[in-house]
């Protein structure tokens, strides 16, 4: 048996999610087990269920860590594109934004989200998503409405999220 290894808690809970997140990539969700998770992660299985609580917790923040991770991409790519011209926005978005769902991350959210054996998760911060897309709109068209901004990241958000399931063939 290996050595005993101290970690901080967060530590421990990153450890974790990226382990399950390998396991859930090679299983899909129905075949993601705590002890897989805990055996990729070089922990016991009480070690998982300790910070997480259960199979659902897990998988629930797994959820929220993914969504999170997503939101940022894509505020660092709004960002990334408003430093260009303005002729070359949309372009250098459109560019930026094939990189939002780095490796499978798209898929493993989609599975999360159908699997329907996560519990309710809090909605995802999105404002500061909404704060710089607004911009980004302003910027191009002039004055728009907040809550159009808001509409359009949701419709943005699902054709990101079926690109990422139907992969590139899709357009």
């Amino acid at each position: 048996m290996p050595p005993r290894v101290r970690r901080s808690v967060e530590e421990a809970r990153t450890i974790i999610l990226d382990a399950a997140e390998e396991v859930l990539r090679d299983a899909g969700p129905a075949g993601l087990r705590i002890k897989d998770v805990a055996e990729r992660a070089g922990m016991a299985h009480p070690n998982v269920l300790h910070h997480f609580g259960s199979r659902e917790g897990l998988l629930r923040e797994l959820t929220v860590r993914t969504m999170e991770r997503i939101t940022s991409r894509v505020v660092r790519a709004i960002g990334k594109s408003m430093l260009t011209t303005p002729a070359d926005r949309v372009e250098t978005l459109a560019r930026v934004l094939d990189e939002v769902y780095e490796g499978d991350q798209g898929r493993l959210l989609a599975w999360l989200l159908i699997s329907g054996r996560v519990e309710r998760i809090e909605k995802p911060n999105l404002e500061p998503l909404v704060k710089i897309t607004h911009a980004w709109r302003t910027a191009a068209i002039g004055p728009a409405d907040e809550d159009d901004t808001r509409r359009l990241i949701l419709l943005g958000s699902l054709a990101l999220l079926g690109d990422a399931i139907a992969g590139a063939g899709m357009v």
